[in-house]
């Protein structure tokens, strides 16, 4: 799995900005907020996103693996079973 790289991404783009950014303009209006923070909004959204693929990938992954390995299981048992009823 690959690392998320706008997670640890430059002092400029870093998402934990948005959340300073937002402290520091608390008390100007919604319109300044957005002006001020529009860009550390983009870097904290790009890396969420990033973050949401690499899990669903992940899950992806899993589920497949879990099916190969339930395929197989089963293959295993009705092959036991078969050899019992030979017995």
């Amino acid at each position: 799995m690959q690392q998320t790289q706008c997670c640890t991404a430059s002092v400029h783009n870093n998402p934990l900005n948005m959340t300073r950014c937002l402290r520091d303009n608390v008390a100007g209006s919604s319109a300044e907020r957005n002006s001020q923070c529009a860009t550390s909004y983009a870097a904290f959204d790009a890396c969420r996103k990033g973050m949401l693929a690499q899990q669903r990938e992940a899950t992806n992954d899993a589920l497949v693996a879990q099916q190969v390995g339930d395929h197989r299981a089963k293959a295993l048992f009705e092959r036991y079973c078969i050899m019992q009823d030979t017995n």
